[in-house]
């Protein structure tokens, strides 16, 4: 074989590997099918994002209340300062709306089935996204 057999052979293979690392990569299922609503790391509730809605966290002298529609779906007693957060899911995209935060970065945050990374608020909420595993997969 000659010099150039070589090259068009290691091109070759090159060219295909790149493409099987990009089936693969397009093949990863990125659908989440729920976020858990978090307050300081413990979870206030799993929400589907099949289901559009709004969705608010407020917390008025200790009392922390999440609210879907304006209808109240969880309370609990915590030592915080008063703050509100509000949410929205609409089309399976998760975004935050409305932060009573400084900075309110965390309202340009959201999350998709392409963007993956949880919303952070500086007040102690976060939404995380939970995707499909492949052991959810097989059952």
């Amino acid at each position: 074989m000659k010099k150039w057999d070589y090259i068009i052979i290691i091109i070759c293979l090159a060219v295909v590997s790149i493409f099987c690392i990009f089936f693969i990569i397009s093949k990863t299922n990125n659908d989440f099918e729920a976020v858990e609503v978090r307050y300081h790391n413990e979870v206030l509730e799993k929400v589907d994002v099949h289901i559009d809605a709004i969705y608010k966290i407020e917390c008025v002298e200790n009392k922390l209340s999440l609210y879907k529609d304006n209808d109240l779906i969880k309370q609990m007693s915590v030592n915080s300062k008063d703050f509100s957060n509000t949410f929205k899911i609409s089309n399976q995209r998760v975004e935050m709306i409305d932060a009573t935060c400084p900075g309110k970065d965390c309202e340009k945050m959201y999350i998709t089935s392409k963007h993956m990374l949880p919303i952070i608020c500086t007040n102690g909420i976060s939404i995380n996204p939970i995707g499909k595993t492949e052991i959810d997969e097989l059952v």
